[in-house]
This record gives structure tokens, sequence and C-alpha cells, in this order.
């Protein structure tokens, strides 16, 4: 990027950026809209001093740019447009005390990103808020504000996400707004206020996904809050360290799904008629508290009670080392089968009040008291043949069958019933356990090279969220590998057998020095062999490379990009690569401290290296399931991110109207040449590719 004497981006350069960083944000502005570029700060002659002064002069659907700097002032956006910050943690909006809103949106189709707004201390000032304002997305930026970071009024359809919030008072308030997405929020304050990490009144059909919180483990202090807003999907957030992680009320037909809620102390989750399914709660006084709810696939442990039921439908749960597994409060036709307690104090209660209850198929193991039962109405067994519950204190013995057990022969149902107490017992308890889904598999492969060459390959995991958890959990990890890819494990051999707790394995020798491709898969098995491997396969992928320019690729997910970790097995002195978006080359000059914007190379690029002395390009990672790669008019530098044996120059050329595709030939002048349409792309080489207009290839795994 050029630059001016002060080191400012020059306009030109800025405004090629914005053709890239933008290109997401500006497909939301409605058709028949053009875009002009205003700058805020900097140094140029014609930018402005205050973004409200942008504002002001800018046309529906231009584009402020607004430098790094503190900008005290409070900015009112009333028309479809994009403000797009130069760095999200030092490109500041800030207010004094007299200033209740730092950004107010209040017009459809508005796009933010790269901003951290806040303002002096105990000013009582929203940070953000969007009033009768649809359609519009804010990204990649920082709350920081003494009331409320986040404020949705009556405005819908709208995307937040990859912001931080950290405010004395609330953090994100939607009132009377529906069918927003709210995606990647990290809440980490800890207020002492009461006040939710986020509320929700009156507003439905909202998705909340991927969001960390943990506020503060405070009297009264809720990660989520739902009042009054029905049909809510909330999927895979942390919710931590609060009193209590999910408070769902009046609020039916949500979902919850895939949360993990750790620590928070009074409850785990509260919820009335709504599906909550693979759900983890641990270190909770309650887990679950649930009224007319379908709760299945769920983990509980290390609470005092796992679930306190009330007409709900259990299945396929596990509750482990709790000091109740399931308490029955006042519950009718509460229906729990399919799942395991083990190591709690008391596996199952059924109070008093709790009758017309159906508890069978369920494994029922080393509790200190399997099951009480206050009630003499409830059903412990689903008739014969179906049976009843596997304890594992049971003493009987199966030599007969039949509904009065009476008839020769063994039917895997006991002799005899099960007694609970005095007057209640199982009928026909089970003399195996249930048969269970496989567990879950082992979670973010990562791979490395290491040793002193980097001769080894490291791979690296997140533990199962069933390790260790009781019956049937994760006993062990197998790792398989193989030299060529399938995307089933398919001809895969067993190399390491290692037990649960383990999230690491070294395969010595594998790595840089040893000429071959090798696929990994890292799987989790349980007590009765059942197994769940990680989709992504890890891989090492080598290739040898002779003096002089060579075109080269990397076709994984790589956990470090920097062009030195990727090209760390190589000997060369400099690489480069064309950038299509902004039609400009970029290089990297490897012993001297200078280099003109090639940071990083990603699984997407193409990249030239000039080799010094033949050595390999040996790289790790995780084989990505699909890549998307953005075309520009013209030519671009591309990898193919692939382990396809069969994809064709001419299936490129239909798929994406591709006029013209050269690849790396070393006999020629410049080291390159026209490919046939019969000729096959491979991974780890770079190819040139023009396009008559923009487009997107979408690059399959195999």
């Amino acid at each position: 990027m050029w630059a001016d004497s002060s080191g400012k981006a020059s306009t030109v350069a800025v405004t090629l950026l914005l053709m890239t960083m933008s290109f997401a944000f500006l497909t939301s502005i409605p058709r028949g809209v053009s875009a002009t570029t205003l700058f805020v700060g900097g140094t140029g002659p014609d930018n402005y001093t205050w973004i409200r002064w942008a504002v002001d002069d800018a046309n529906p659907g231009d584009v402020i740019y607004v430098y790094e700097g503190i900008y005290l002032e409070r900015v009112e956006i009333g028309k479809p447009l994009t403000l797009v910050g130069e760095n999200e943690n030092v490109t500041v909006i800030g207010t004094g005390p007299m200033s209740d809103i730092v950004v107010n949106i209040s017009a459809d189709w508005v796009n933010m990103t790269g901003f951290s707004l806040t303002d002096q201390a105990d000013a009582d000032t929203i940070g953000l808020q969007l009033w009768r304002a649809n359609h519009v997305r804010v990204t990649n930026g920082n709350l920081s504000t003494s009331k409320i970071g986040l404020v949705l009024y009556r405005s819908d359809n709208n995307t937040i996400e990859n912001l931080r919030v950290s405010n004395k008072n609330q953090n994100v308030y939607l009132e009377r707004s529906n069918n927003n997405t709210l995606r990647n929020l990290t809440i980490d304050n800890a207020s002492g206020h009461g006040s939710p990490g986020f509320r929700l009144y009156e507003s439905a059909d909202n998705t909340l996904k991927g969001n960390h919180v943990a506020i503060g483990d405070i009297m009264g202090i809720i990660g989520l809050q739902l009042h009054y807003s029905p049909r809510t999907t909330v999927a895979n957030n942390t919710i931590m360290d609060n009193w209590i992680g999910i408070d769902a009320f009046d609020s039916e037909d949500c979902i919850f799904a895939n949360n993990m809620l750790s620590r928070n102390s009074l409850r785990g989750m509260y919820a009335g008629d709504s599906l909550v399914v693979n759900n983890t709660i641990r270190n909770s006084y309650e887990g679950i508290r649930s009224s007319g709810s379908t709760m299945t696939r769920n983990t509980v442990y290390d609470s005092y009670e796992g679930i306190r039921s009330t007409g709900d439908i259990v299945t396929n749960n596990t509750f482990h080392n709790n000091t109740v597994g399931i308490r029955l409060l006042g519950a009718n036709g509460t229906v729990i089968g399919n799942a395991v307690f083990d190591n709690t104090d008391y596996g199952i209660h059924a109070s008093a009040l709790s009758e017309n209850n159906a508890i069978y198929h369920n494994n029922i193991v080393d509790n200190g008291v399997q099951a009480l039962d206050d009630s003499s109405a409830n059903h412990w067994d689903n008739g014969y043949p179906s049976g009843g519950n596997y304890w594992s204190d049971y003493a009987g013995n199966d030599t007969l069958s039949g509904p009065n057990q009476d008839q020769p022969g063994s039917d895997g149902i006991g002799d005899t019933p099960y007694p609970l107490d005095y007057w209640k017992e199982d009928v026909y308890p089970l003399m195996d356990p249930m048969t269970r889904q496989p567990p879950r598999p082992p979670r973010s492969p990562r791979a490395g090279l290491s040793g002193n060459r980097w001769e080894n390959v490291t791979l690296n995991w997140d533990l199962s969220v069933d390790d260790g958890q009781g019956f049937k959990s994760v006993r062990r990890y197998e790792i398989y590998r193989n030299s060529t890819h399938d995307e089933l494990g398919r001809g895969y051999q067993q190399i390491a057998s290692l037990p649960n707790g383990t999230t690491m394995f070294v395969d010595e020798l594998a790595g840089e020095g040893n000429p071959a491709n090798y696929f990994y898969r890292i799987c989790a098995i349980d007590g009765s062999n059942k197994s769940a491997c990680l989709k992504g396969q890890a891989h090492k992928f080598t290739r040898p490379l002779a003096p002089g320019p060579n075109l080269v690729s990397t076709p994984l997910v790589q956990s470090n990009e920097s062009i030195e970790t990727v090209l760390q097995t190589m000997e060369y002195d400099k690489a480069w690569f064309f950038d299509s978006s902004s039609k400009e080359w970029k290089w990297y000059m490897k012993n001297k401290e200078y280099r003109r914007g090639l940071w990083n190379l990603n699984r997407t690029m193409g990249v030239w290296v000039n080799v010094t002395r033949a050595s390999n390009l040996t790289v790790t990672g995780v084989v990505p399931v699909q890549t998307t790669i953005h075309l520009c008019e013209g030519w671009n530098l591309v990898s193919f991110p692939s382990f396809s044996t069969s994809y064709s120059v001419a299936a490129l050329k239909v798929e994406i109207g591709v006029t013209r595709l050269e690849g790396y030939d070393s006999s020629h002048p410049y080291h390159l040449r026209v490919l046939g349409d019969g000729e096959i792309l491979q991974a780890g080489y770079g190819y040139w590719v023009k396009v008559e207009s923009d487009a997107d290839w979408i690059v399959e795994v195999s």
C-alpha cells in the first residue's frame, strides 16, 4: 500500500483496500445505489475532521473511511451508509459527560466495522443504538460505555458480530426487535448491578450463536435473559461464571443447543416448552430447571441437581457426579429414557407430588441411592417385553422369560423385580445396559511440525465433551493414518491408542525429511467400543522444490499462517504474490527486515518463491472441507486447496467461466505455460486464473 510522508495510507490505496474489505458490507446496500468514499482524519487535504460532518455530506450508499484516532462526538446515522474504521482498537468514538449515546443508527441498510465506542467515567451513556433500523450490519469492534453497550429497539433483520462488550451496567439489550443475529460477541465485565449479559424483551425469532458471556458470579447476574421472547435460537455459546447462565421466562418454542454452561453458581439454565439439546452443564447448584421441554443429549455433571423437571421429555442425557441426577418436582407426564445416571448420591428422586411419570430404559449405575420415589403412581418399566431400567446393583438371574417370568429361557430381563422401596419396584429390570449413541468426537484438531529439524508431526485436539464423564463415556482416543485422503477414513491404519484425558500425539519422523504425505483421523472410543471421529482431518503435506523460482501453495487450514512459519522448511531468499483485488504485487525478503505487504500465506493463495537450495515445502494443518476463493476480473494468483485427483482444467472452465489458466513449468523462460483442458489441478501448486468478471470458486475437499 502506498503511503505519504506522514505514514498515512494514500487515498488511492485505501480506496483499493475498501474494495475488498467492504465487499461483504456493500452487498447489504439496496440496488441502484452507487458508492463513493469520504475520508475522516488522516492528512488528506479534503479529509473531514469529524465523522458527523462526513455523515452529513454523504449520499445514501457512500462509504466513510475513518483513520485511527479519538473522535469525541455523537454520531447520528440516518441514511444508508458504510462506516469503516482503520483499526477497531485505535479508531475510537467517545463522548463526554453530557451525551447519552455514542452512535445512533436510525436508518436501514447501514454497515459499520472497525470502531471502539466509549465514554467518560460515569457518563451514563449507550454505546451503540439501533432505533427502528433494519438490515444493519455491525462487526469487529469494542463497546465499553457506562450504561448499555448495545441497544436494539424495534429493529429487525440485523446482524451484529465479532464485538467485545464490556460495560459497567448493562451489555446487550433488545426490545421488540425480531429476526436479528448476534454472533461471536464477547461479554466479560463484572458489573455488580444485576444486569444480564444479553437481555431480550418481547423480541422473537432471534439467533444468538457463538457468544462468550462471563460477567461475574454476583447475586442476580444472568448471562442470557429472555422475557416474552419466543422462538429464540441459542446455540454454540459459552456462558460461565455467572449466577444464572440462561433464564428464559415465558419464552416458548426456543432452541438451546450445543452450549457450554459452566460455573453458573445458582443455575445453568431455565427453559420452558422448548428444545434443549446437546448442552454441557457443570458446576451449578441446578444444572437445568425446565417445564414442558424436550431435553436430549445433554450432559450435566459436578452439580447439586442435574435436572429439576416438571412435565418434560428427557431422553439420551448423561448425569455424572451430581448430588441428585434428576429431581421430579410436582411433575406429571414426564418421560425419562435412555439416560445414564452414575456416581451421584441420588440417581433419580420423584417427589410425593409427582405422578404418572414414565422412567424406563435408563442405565442407573453406581449411585449412592439408585432411586427414590415418594409417590405411588409412577411407572418404572415399559411392560413386557420392552422392559424397565438397567440397575448396576441388581442381583437377580435371567433363566426365565414371559410376562410373568415363568417360562423357560433367558429374555434379557431379570426373573425378579428390582425393589425401589417397600411398595414400588421395576417389574422388568434389564440384565444388560441400554445401547447408547457413540460418544461425541474430539474437537478442534491442530497439527504442527516439531523437533530440532521439524522431523516430527505433533497432533493436538480438544477433549470430547464426553471424555471421562461416567458410564459409556470416552475411554480412549485412537489415531489413524494414511498416505492418501479419504473422507470416511477407508484404508487408514491405526498408529496409536491413547487414554482418555489425552490431547496430544507425536508422530515421530513423519515430518520434514519424510517424503510421504500423511492424513490423520482422531477418534474417541467409549467403553463399548463405539467410536466417533473428527470430521476434519489433520494433514502433513510435503512437496520437493528445485533451486530457482517455484510456484507453490499450501492446501491446509494452518494455525499459524505467518509466511515465516509456512515456509520454515525451505531454503529461499524471497517470495512474492499478486493481489488481484488491488492489482499490485506484494513480497517478502527473508534475509532483510523489509517487506511489502506479504505477511501471511493462506490456503487460497498461490505464491512465487525463489528457492536457493533444493529443499521441501513441508506444512501441517487441517484439511479444509470447503474453500471459497473470490476471483476478481482479470488475472488471479490462486491455490488449489483440494485433494481431488480428478478435477480438470475443463471442469474449472465450466464451473466459473475461466478463459485462461496457466501453471508452473520449470523449463519455460517465465516458468509458466498454458494448461490444456484435460490436465488435472494439484494440491500444493499455484495457478494463474483469468476471468472476465468477478466470481466465487467453491473448492471441495475431494
